[in-house]
Parts: structure tokens; sequence; C-alpha cells
């Protein structure tokens, strides 16, 4: 039965978060306690420890997707979408199955730094707006939200 990795609450007011990097990849192994991930908040990126150990077996959510506390982002141990019971045994199965994964996530990190790093309230603000965040200019490593509201009223515009 797989460890369940969710999103978790890293303050008494957060809502949701977002994955900036996964630090393991499927096929590798983790301690309880290593770093697992970064996640974004409205107010810090911070690393995540895994609650157990194992290998990582499944990575539900790609990094920079804004989910809800709680929602179940990766297995340890085993896999939530389908059995792959008989494969993992298997050495010589196993080992095609992880460069199979690693280019796809390798292609998103690469692509990543075209969109610049941005807070989930600034995301969210900057779509309801219809503002292109790559526009928006920002004195730090990410946008916030103060950035999409200085543009905004640099523009004559008000934010909701």
């Amino acid at each position: 039965m797989p460890y369940q990795v969710v999103m978790p609450q890293l303050g008494m007011t957060m809502t949701e978060g977002s994955v900036v990097r996964w630090l393991k990849q499927p096929g590798e192994r983790i301690e309880k306690g290593e770093p697992l991930f970064e996640v974004e908040t409205d107010k810090v990126t911070m690393e995540v420890e895994s609650p157990a150990a194992g290998l990582v077996s499944e990575i539900l959510l790609e990094p920079g997707k804004t989910v809800p506390v709680g929602t179940v982002i990766a297995a340890i141990g085993g896999t939530l979408t389908a059995s792959v019971a008989p494969s993992l045994p298997a050495t010589s199965q196993a080992v095609p199955a992880i460069p199979a994964i690693a280019p796809s996530q390798s292609t998103r990190a690469v692509s990543a730094p075209v969109s610049r790093l941005a807070s989930p309230r600034a995301k969210r603000l900057a779509a309801q707006m219809g503002v292109d965040l790559a526009a928006v200019e920002s004195d730090g490593e990410r946008i916030t939200e103060a950035d999409v509201v200085r543009y905004l009223e640099a523009r004559g515009l008000t934010s909701p």
C-alpha cells in the first residue's frame, strides 16, 4: 500500500500551495525526513521533508500547479493510479521506466524559466485581471501580488 504524500498546511492561513520543484524523482530512494520537494505559498517558498521512507513511485503534481492543502501530490512505496507491483521487483523492467519519465520532467525544467516564478496570489490576481505575468516587473526572484498591483496602478487599472 503506497504512502500518500499530500500538500501540507505550512501555516494557519495556508489554503493552497504549489510545488516549485521536486528534489526526488520516481524510482529514487528517499528516507523519512529527507527533503522531497519545494513548495511555494503566498508568503514563502520552502523545502518539505518526506513523511515516509521508500521509493518515490509516483508524482501526481507538475511543478507550478497550485492545489488545495490536503491534495494527494505523490506516492512513496507504490502507485496510486495503477498497480505496478509486477514491474517493481524486476530490475530490468524498472530501469527503462525511469528514463521514460525523466525527459518530460527535464523538458518542463528547461521551459520553466521562460515563465517567471510568481506567488499563487500574484498568479490569481493576474488571471482575474488578464495580465501577462511576463510583463510585470519585480525586484525579487518572483513576482508578488504587490508587483501585479503596481503594474495595474501604473496603467490606471484597479484590482478587485
